[in-house]
């Protein structure tokens, strides 16, 4: 019986090289997963604005809206076939179709949503993982909203009346923080063709002081403060009132607010002043650091 024919060097070389191969992408992937933070499945919403409803009725207010983006869990099929007529933000609005039962967080409760404003699922980093690197006390990871930001990055945050709130962008285990005082929602959009995230904030001291405003933050691989935009004053606290009412309309290439600044005499019940406020306000382009040698 002839003896096996012994492999050539080559053969053997290549055996060898399919092993390693194996080798180096077992552990490529065991590194992946040790970069990647603990993570949930969350639904993202896809349709802007795309109301949250407050009941299954076809009358049902709308609670709030929604934006493209935002990130909610589905808890379940709340009724087959709906068809909704109402408003929002004073806008008229109709849907129709499948209705869910979606939570922002637990802490926010839960509202309905039509399933067609849904835009499929993503990988979201864990609450109680956010919650321990931004430093969130107890009731953080209940109460901890987040928000798809694209290229892999999730804007995370909790709303909160007080200062320093935390508003963090993850991108696998490294996180960029700032924070906001009062923050009470965001979102995130385009302006000037820079990705940004629209940040929501109001501060009171007591009934009758409170300041709102509206932060745009340049979100790239970390978070940037990029503009400022006071919305509402109120001091009525002496007898000479002033206060800054007004609202935003935000578009693709300019933010602009539309308002009015009011003086009013309590004692006499009389307006002593009022003068219309319009501004726009553009993103600049970032400026670009130096490169090396110059």
């Amino acid at each position: 019986m002839p003896s096996p024919t012994p492999l050539s060097p080559l053969p053997r070389a290549l055996t060898a090289l399919t092993a390693l191969a194996g080798v180096v992408i077992v552990h490529a992937v065991a590194a992946l997963a040790a970069c990647s933070p603990p993570g949930e499945t969350l639904a993202r919403v896809g349709q802007d604005p795309a109301p949250l409803l407050g009941g299954t009725e076809a009358d049902a207010p709308a609670l709030r809206a929604l934006h493209a983006g935002d990130l909610v869990t589905v808890v379940r099929s709340a009724r087959p076939s709906l068809a909704w007529r109402g408003s929002l933000a004073g806008q008229p609005l109709s849907a129709e179709g499948e209705l869910v039962e979606v939570q922002r967080s637990p802490a926010d409760g839960a509202g309905y949503l039509f399933r067609a404003a849904l835009d499929g699922e993503v990988r979201a980093p864990a609450a109680a993982y956010v919650c321990r690197r931004i430093g969130g006390g107890p009731d953080c990871p209940a109460r901890l909203r987040r928000v798809d930001a694209g290229d892999g990055g999730t804007l995370a945050f909790v709303p909160c009346f007080g200062a320093s709130c935390p508003i963090a962008l993850v991108r696998g285990r490294k996180l960029s923080v700032l924070t906001v005082d009062g923050l009470t929602d965001a979102r995130v959009g385009t302006l000037n063709g820079q990705r940004v995230a629209f940040v929501d904030a109001l501060v009171t001291s007591g009934p009758q002081s409170a300041r709102g405003a509206l932060h745009v933050l340049r979100v790239g691989d970390t978070l940037e403060r990029a503009l400022l935009i006071n919305t509402l004053e109120k001091d009525i606290a002496g007898p000479r009132h002033h206060l800054i009412e007004g609202r935003l309309e935000i578009a693709p290439d300019r933010i602009r607010y539309v308002g009015v600044e009011r003086f009013i005499d309590d004692v006499h019940k009389a307006e002593l002043s009022a003068r219309p406020l319009e501004q726009s306000y553009r993103l600049a382009t970032p400026a670009r650091a130096p490169s090396a040698g110059r």
